[in-house]
């Protein structure tokens, strides 16, 4: 019986590069495209807008959305603004993984069966910033992972080469 193993080289490719927290003022707004770089906003409450593609979408608490390539503008609500956390990541894995989890530019909203789940990650990389980078990546995975199986989604864009995937890359850091 062969044994398996990540595929390094495409692990090698997956590139934390921060996160961040925000508690925003009512009605601050934020517009910006990233070139080669996904930018994974969590809500932890309150609710804002995000206009891309010629779309608006309503985004709140529980909920994640994505900036990507293409020109974003999200602003926070004029009477409960959102505090939200961002994870700044680049390289052909994320874009795989996010797409797994039903997240694209074109479809730039996340919405999860289990909040406390991807919000308990979230924390966990906020208390990571700037410490161990090996822990950080190991908590991104986890986080990635739990999306995979928790998103409304889940089940519609996903494959079980790509769960099989991110669970490997977990035991892989563990």
């Amino acid at each position: 019986m062969g044994m398996e193993y990540v595929n390094s080289e495409r692990i090698q490719q997956f590139i934390v590069y921060n996160i961040g927290y925000e508690a925003c003022d009512p009605g601050h707004s934020w517009s910006y495209a990233l070139p080669d770089r996904y930018l994974l906003h969590y809500v932890f409450s309150g609710k804002g807008i995000l206009r891309v593609n010629g779309k608006e979408y309503s985004v709140d608490a529980g909920s994640a959305f994505l900036i990507g390539n293409k020109f974003s503008y999200y602003e926070a609500d004029g009477k409960t603004p959102w505090k939200y956390a961002w994870l700044n990541m680049a390289g052909s894995p994320v874009k795989d993984f996010l797409e797994k989890s039903g997240l694209t530019e074109e479809e730039p909203i996340y919405r999860t069966k289990s909040p406390e789940l991807v919000e308990k990650y979230f924390l966990e990389l906020l208390k990571l910033k700037n410490k161990d980078d090996f822990m950080v990546y190991s908590e991104v995975f986890g986080l990635l992972s739990v999306m995979l199986k928790t998103g409304e989604k889940y089940g519609m864009n996903h494959d079980r080469e790509t769960v099989n995937y991110v669970e490997s890359a977990c035991d892989f850091i563990a």
